[in-house]
Protein backbone atom coordinates (compact mmCIF):
# COMPACT_ATOMS: atom_id res chain seq x y z
CA UNK A 1 0.00 0.00 0.00
CA UNK A 2 2.79 2.39 0.94
CA UNK A 3 4.73 1.53 -2.23
CA UNK A 4 1.72 2.32 -4.40
CA UNK A 5 1.24 5.62 -2.62
CA UNK A 6 4.90 6.58 -3.03
CA UNK A 7 4.79 5.66 -6.72
CA UNK A 8 1.74 7.84 -7.23
CA UNK A 9 3.40 10.69 -5.36
CA UNK A 10 6.51 10.37 -7.55
CA UNK A 11 4.33 10.40 -10.65
CA UNK A 12 2.60 13.57 -9.47
CA UNK A 13 6.00 15.13 -8.83
CA UNK A 14 7.17 14.30 -12.33
CA UNK A 15 4.00 15.68 -13.85
CA UNK A 16 4.36 18.83 -11.74
CA UNK A 17 7.98 19.17 -12.81
CA UNK A 18 7.10 18.87 -16.47
CA UNK A 19 4.31 21.40 -16.16
CA UNK A 20 6.60 23.79 -14.36
CA UNK A 21 9.12 23.75 -17.17
CA UNK A 22 6.68 25.81 -19.27
CA UNK A 23 6.44 28.57 -16.66
CA UNK A 24 9.66 30.50 -16.00
CA UNK A 25 10.16 31.75 -12.41
CA UNK A 26 8.79 35.21 -11.79
CA UNK A 27 11.69 36.27 -9.53
CA UNK A 28 14.98 35.07 -8.07
CA UNK A 29 13.35 33.84 -4.85
CA UNK A 30 11.18 31.42 -6.82
CA UNK A 31 14.17 30.43 -8.95
CA UNK A 32 16.17 29.59 -5.77
CA UNK A 33 13.21 27.66 -4.37
CA UNK A 34 12.93 25.63 -7.56
CA UNK A 35 16.57 24.64 -7.26
CA UNK A 36 15.98 23.19 -3.77
CA UNK A 37 12.70 21.62 -4.87
CA UNK A 38 14.43 19.86 -7.76
CA UNK A 39 17.07 18.44 -5.43
CA UNK A 40 14.42 17.38 -2.91
CA UNK A 41 12.35 15.66 -5.60
CA UNK A 42 15.38 13.76 -6.84
CA UNK A 43 16.38 12.53 -3.39
CA UNK A 44 12.85 11.89 -2.13
CA UNK A 45 12.41 9.27 -4.87
CA UNK A 46 14.87 7.06 -2.93
CA UNK A 47 13.54 7.66 0.57
CA UNK A 48 12.72 4.75 2.86
CA UNK A 49 11.65 4.50 6.50
CA UNK A 50 15.05 3.26 7.62
CA UNK A 51 17.04 6.13 6.06
CA UNK A 52 16.51 8.74 8.76
CA UNK A 53 19.48 10.87 7.74
CA UNK A 54 18.19 11.02 4.15
CA UNK A 55 14.73 12.02 5.37
CA UNK A 56 16.26 14.79 7.50
CA UNK A 57 18.32 16.01 4.53
CA UNK A 58 15.26 16.25 2.26
CA UNK A 59 13.36 18.05 5.03
CA UNK A 60 16.11 20.68 5.15
CA UNK A 61 15.81 21.18 1.39
CA UNK A 62 12.05 21.58 1.73
CA UNK A 63 12.48 24.13 4.52
CA UNK A 64 14.99 26.07 2.42
CA UNK A 65 12.63 26.07 -0.56
CA UNK A 66 9.68 27.19 1.55
CA UNK A 67 11.74 30.02 3.01
CA UNK A 68 12.54 31.21 -0.53
CA UNK A 69 8.90 31.07 -1.56
CA UNK A 70 7.98 33.21 1.44
CA UNK A 71 10.48 35.80 0.27
CA UNK A 72 8.91 35.99 -3.17
CA UNK A 73 6.77 39.01 -4.01
CA UNK A 74 4.98 37.13 -6.81
CA UNK A 75 2.80 34.72 -4.85
CA UNK A 76 0.00 35.10 -7.39
CA UNK A 77 2.22 34.07 -10.28
CA UNK A 78 1.75 30.65 -11.87
CA UNK A 79 5.42 29.78 -11.25
CA UNK A 80 4.99 30.36 -7.49
CA UNK A 81 1.82 28.25 -7.35
CA UNK A 82 3.46 25.41 -9.28
CA UNK A 83 6.47 25.48 -6.94
CA UNK A 84 4.15 25.40 -3.94
CA UNK A 85 2.29 22.39 -5.39
CA UNK A 86 5.53 20.49 -5.95
CA UNK A 87 6.67 21.36 -2.45
CA UNK A 88 3.47 20.01 -0.87
CA UNK A 89 3.85 16.79 -2.88
CA UNK A 90 7.33 16.27 -1.42
CA UNK A 91 6.04 17.01 2.09
CA UNK A 92 3.30 14.39 1.70
CA UNK A 93 5.88 11.84 0.63
CA UNK A 94 8.11 12.62 3.59
CA UNK A 95 5.13 12.28 5.94
CA UNK A 96 4.19 8.93 4.38
CA UNK A 97 7.72 7.53 4.71
CA UNK A 98 8.10 8.83 8.27
CA UNK A 99 4.69 7.42 9.20
CA UNK A 100 5.63 4.02 7.84
CA UNK A 101 8.80 4.06 9.95
CA UNK A 102 6.84 4.93 13.08
CA UNK A 103 4.41 2.09 12.40
CA UNK A 104 7.27 -0.37 12.10
CA UNK A 105 8.87 0.71 15.42
CA UNK A 106 7.51 -1.46 18.24
CA UNK A 107 6.41 0.43 21.34
CA UNK A 108 8.21 -0.25 24.59
CA UNK A 109 6.34 -2.66 26.89
CA UNK A 110 4.54 -0.89 29.72
CA UNK A 111 5.34 -1.72 33.34
CA UNK A 112 2.51 -2.85 35.62
CA UNK A 113 4.49 -2.41 38.84
CA UNK A 114 3.37 -0.03 41.54
CA UNK A 115 5.11 3.32 41.60
CA UNK A 116 7.29 2.21 44.54
CA UNK A 117 8.32 -1.08 42.95
CA UNK A 118 8.92 0.53 39.56
CA UNK A 119 11.18 3.10 41.20
CA UNK A 120 13.02 0.30 43.02
CA UNK A 121 13.48 -1.75 39.85
CA UNK A 122 14.85 1.24 37.95
CA UNK A 123 17.16 2.10 40.84
CA UNK A 124 18.49 -1.48 41.04
CA UNK A 125 19.16 -1.48 37.31
CA UNK A 126 21.07 1.81 37.56
CA UNK A 127 23.10 0.62 40.55
CA UNK A 128 23.98 -2.62 38.78
CA UNK A 129 25.06 -0.77 35.63
CA UNK A 130 27.22 1.64 37.65
CA UNK A 131 28.76 -1.27 39.57
CA UNK A 132 29.57 -3.05 36.30
CA UNK A 133 31.40 0.05 35.06
CA UNK A 134 33.27 0.25 38.36
CA UNK A 135 34.33 -3.42 38.35
CA UNK A 136 35.66 -3.10 34.82
CA UNK A 137 37.98 -0.31 35.96
CA UNK A 138 39.45 -2.39 38.81
CA UNK A 139 42.77 -4.12 38.10
CA UNK A 140 42.45 -7.90 38.05
CA UNK A 141 45.25 -8.17 40.61
CA UNK A 142 43.05 -6.28 43.08
CA UNK A 143 40.66 -9.23 43.14
CA UNK A 144 43.41 -11.34 44.70
CA UNK A 145 42.63 -9.48 47.90
CA UNK A 146 39.89 -10.99 50.04
CA UNK A 147 38.48 -7.60 51.05
CA UNK A 148 37.95 -6.61 47.39
CA UNK A 149 36.24 -9.90 46.57
CA UNK A 150 34.06 -9.63 49.65
CA UNK A 151 33.12 -6.03 48.85
CA UNK A 152 31.79 -6.79 45.36
CA UNK A 153 30.16 -10.06 46.38
CA UNK A 154 28.28 -8.16 49.06
CA UNK A 155 27.16 -5.57 46.56
CA UNK A 156 25.70 -8.28 44.32
CA UNK A 157 23.96 -9.89 47.29
CA UNK A 158 22.49 -6.56 48.40
CA UNK A 159 21.03 -5.85 44.96
CA UNK A 160 19.70 -9.39 44.66
CA UNK A 161 18.17 -9.15 48.14
CA UNK A 162 16.33 -5.93 47.27
CA UNK A 163 15.15 -7.44 43.99
CA UNK A 164 13.33 -10.19 45.90
CA UNK A 165 10.87 -7.61 47.25
CA UNK A 166 9.52 -6.90 43.76
CA UNK A 167 6.22 -8.76 43.45
CA UNK A 168 6.04 -9.22 39.67
CA UNK A 169 9.32 -10.72 38.52
CA UNK A 170 8.05 -11.02 34.93
CA UNK A 171 7.39 -7.29 34.61
CA UNK A 172 9.54 -5.58 31.92
CA UNK A 173 11.16 -3.24 34.46
CA UNK A 174 11.84 -6.13 36.84
CA UNK A 175 13.33 -8.22 34.04
CA UNK A 176 15.62 -5.36 33.04
CA UNK A 177 16.85 -4.95 36.62
CA UNK A 178 17.35 -8.71 37.02
CA UNK A 179 19.40 -8.89 33.82
CA UNK A 180 21.75 -6.15 35.02
CA UNK A 181 22.19 -7.78 38.44
CA UNK A 182 22.94 -11.13 36.80
CA UNK A 183 25.46 -9.46 34.51
CA UNK A 184 27.14 -7.80 37.50
CA UNK A 185 27.39 -11.18 39.28
CA UNK A 186 28.89 -12.73 36.15
CA UNK A 187 31.49 -9.98 35.73
CA UNK A 188 32.50 -10.14 39.40
CA UNK A 189 32.83 -13.92 39.13
CA UNK A 190 34.94 -13.61 35.98
CA UNK A 191 37.21 -11.06 37.69
CA UNK A 192 37.71 -13.39 40.66
CA UNK A 193 38.47 -16.30 38.36
CA UNK A 194 40.97 -14.26 36.33
CA UNK A 195 42.66 -13.10 39.54
CA UNK A 196 42.92 -16.68 40.78
CA UNK A 197 44.45 -17.80 37.48
CA UNK A 198 46.88 -14.91 37.58
CA UNK A 199 47.89 -15.79 41.14
CA UNK A 200 48.35 -19.45 40.21
CA UNK A 201 50.59 -18.46 37.30
CA UNK A 202 52.74 -16.30 39.57
CA UNK A 203 52.99 -18.99 42.22
CA UNK A 204 53.71 -18.30 45.88
CA UNK A 205 54.71 -14.63 45.58
CA UNK A 206 55.00 -14.18 49.35
CA UNK A 207 57.19 -17.26 49.65
CA UNK A 208 59.49 -16.05 46.89
CA UNK A 209 59.72 -12.63 48.47
CA UNK A 210 60.68 -14.20 51.81
CA UNK A 211 63.37 -16.23 50.04
CA UNK A 212 64.84 -13.11 48.40
CA UNK A 213 64.80 -11.33 51.75
CA UNK A 214 66.63 -14.23 53.39
CA UNK A 215 69.30 -14.19 50.71
CA UNK A 216 69.74 -10.46 51.20
CA UNK A 217 70.15 -10.93 54.93
CA UNK A 218 72.77 -13.64 54.36
CA UNK A 219 74.88 -11.22 52.38
CA UNK A 220 75.38 -9.18 55.57
CA UNK A 221 75.85 -5.95 53.71
CA UNK A 222 77.26 -3.08 55.77
CA UNK A 223 74.69 -0.72 57.25
CA UNK A 224 74.26 2.60 55.52
CA UNK A 225 75.48 5.29 57.94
Amino acid sequence: MLRKFLMSVSLVALIGSAAHAATPPADNAIKAALYDIGRAESQSARLSAGRKSAIARVKRMVEAARAQLKRSSHKDDASWKEAETRLKTIERKIAAVAGAGAAQTPSAPQSTLSRRELSLAQSLARQAVNSIKEVRKVEIAEFQQERIRKYYRQRVMNLAGQFKSISKKDDPAAIAAHQQIVQLARIVGEAEQAAAQQLAALGDVKGRFAEVEARYNRLRLPQVP
